[in-house]
């Protein structure tokens, strides 16, 4: 061997047992993942908008060219010309913030959102109320849904101004005074996620608070900022950011009122139903969340917050002088404000934390009232609350809901004492169960004609998007096969309700949203990250 033999590299001999351990390694891999996948977690695709805005399916995203609001809207259906290789006709959709037309030009339609489901966790506990469940399609078991769980096991259930009442089922007909509002407020992340916008004071026009300006048709557009002052307290005020912001001058009390500016207003809308052959929402929703952020710039700055609806009017109130914040109520019975306690018919305040106005950085404040449940939130955290009503009878409801809410809430903004700065005015409403039949003649099940009975091992399901949704309400029939299975296991499936062995698990998170568009008609380039979360 020369010594140009003993440089060159040699071959290395690879033993064959690594080949082996590899192909090995990546089989167990592959089976693990199957084994996670069938009886772990799984992945799904949002097909419809029947969950929308909590979950989307097929859509177009618009922007504003005026006010920059972004906002999903549903495709075209049968009462429009059906998208055509995944394209959709032009249209106008009225922006939600400010009513500009937005003109949506010819492109492909956003994807749905992918989720994650934990498969089979129904097996080691109960379904909760509020839960979003993915199951089979008890009409046609070949489709998976996703809907919210509403209804429990033996209980019966009525829709009534959007809210869900229940009583547990007893044999006594006549023991009709059991019925209690659900609340979502008893999880508020889950009444977090199903809030609906109203108006985001981030959100004003290119012109500033007032604003006149030509359409892309050429139509005239006005806007005016929502929130005014009344006329003798309109020095006190002064409009900042193009009204954005406003700031409140000190000396005597500073009112702002909040007037909606567009037909929908206060009522059951959702700007992802907004094509041209859906009518805007014609009920009246009194569950609301108004929220302020405040820069108080003295010791002495108080805030109020008021809501004021048909039946009560409440005001949320943080006084300078006290570190316990409060809730006021007046109305059936009150002759002036009052703090409700263990004096009043229907319930007593509980406090639950000391809080004041910083000042040495910015205060978030929201009230609530929905679900007849009225809370203060200060920095995220609960500061006071008062529910009322816990229990009506069935003739209470049956004319709660023949009596339609005929005004919208009225809400409003009070500062008293030094000088602050209120920024991200934000009014939402709560999201609303219809109960109006689509086809005539008819009726939905768990409305008064038809008063849902659920057995055991039956659950009841509604879509977020009340509306365009096709659920427990509207189910005419059941699967024949579905049917014989459940007589197996020892009940009944009515047309309505959900089989426990239909239950495929909870949906806990969105690791896939619709693909973030740099232009209108561009291809889909990169997941749109920040709308990565979990499902409540």
């Amino acid at each position: 061997m020369t010594d140009t033999d003993k440089n060159k590299p040699t071959a290395r001999t690879i033993p064959e047992t690594s080949y082996k351990e590899t192909a090995e390694s990546i089989i167990i891999a592959f089976i693990l993942a199957f084994v996670f996948r069938a009886f772990v977690v799984e992945a799904f695709v949002i097909p419809t908008g029947s969950m929308a805005p909590t979950l989307l399916g097929k859509h177009v995203t618009l922007t504003c060219p005026q006010c920059g609001y972004h906002y999903p809207v549903g495709p075209s259906d049968g009462s429009n010309p059906a998208p055509i290789q995944g394209r959709v006709y032009p249209l106008q959709v009225d922006c939600p913030m400010c009513r500009y037309p937005v003109y949506q030009e010819p492109r492909s339609l956003d994807a749905g959102d992918r989720i994650l489901v934990l498969k089979y966790i129904y097996g080691f506990s109960e379904p909760k109320r509020w839960d979003v469940v993915v199951f089979k399609n008890p009409e046609k078991p070949g489709e998976n849904y996703i809907k919210r769980l509403v209804g429990l096991p033996k209980e019966k259930l009525l829709i009534v101004h959007g809210n869900i009442y229940t009583q547990p089922i007893d044999d006594n007909p006549e023991n009709d005074d059991q019925w209690t509002i659900q609340r979502k407020t008893d999880r508020p992340k889950v009444q977090c996620a199903v809030w609906q916008p109203v108006y985001h004071s981030a959100y004003v026009p290119l012109g500033g608070e007032a604003v006149e300006a030509k359409t892309k048709d050429q139509h005239a557009w006005t806007w005016k900022s929502p929130w005014h002052a009344p006329p003798d307290q309109t020095q006190r005020w002064q409009p900042l950011q193009g009204g954005r912001a406003f700031r409140y001058r000190g000396g005597g009390t500073g009112r702002l009122d909040f007037s909606y500016r567009h037909p929908a207003g206060a009522r059951d809308y959702n700007p992802y139903n907004d094509l041209p052959h859906y009518a805007y929402g014609t009920r009246i929703v009194e569950d609301m969340r108004l929220g302020v952020t405040v820069q108080g710039e003295s010791a002495d700055t108080g805030l109020t917050l008021v809501l004021e609806t048909s039946r009560y009017d409440f005001r949320a109130v943080i006084d300078p002088q006290s570190d316990r914040p409060r809730i006021e109520v007046r109305g059936n019975g009150f002759a002036d404000w009052t703090v409700p306690d263990a004096d009043c018919p229907d319930g007593a305040e509980k406090f639950h934390r000391k809080a004041a106005l910083a000042q040495d950085r910015p205060t978030r404040v929201e009230l609530w009232h929905v679900d007849q449940h009225v809370q203060l939130w200060m920095d995220g955290e609960l500061a006071a609350d008062w529910a009322y009503d816990n229990k009506l009878g069935l003739k209470t409801l049956r004319e709660l809901n023949r009596k339609a809410i005929q005004d919208e809430p009225r809400l409003a903004v009070t500062l008293e004492g030094g000088p602050a700065v209120l920024h991200n005015l934000q009014v939402d409403r709560d999201l609303y169960y219809t109960n109006a039949p689509i086809i005539p003649n008819d009726s939905f099940l768990g409305t008064m004609d038809r008063i849902a009975e659920i057995g055991d091992d039956r659950f009841y399901c509604l879509g977020d998007n009340s509306p365009q949704s096709r659920d427990s309400r509207m189910w005419a029939t059941v699967d024949k096969w579905i049917r014989y299975r459940s007589r197996e296991l020892g009940h009944e499936v009515d047309a309505g309700y959900v089989p426990r062995e239909l239950m495929l698990g909870r949906a806990f998170f969105v690791y896939f949203p619709a693909p973030y568009r740099f232009k209108a008609t561009g291809p889909w380039l990169i997941p749109d990250f920040g709308k990565l979360r979990f499902i409540h």
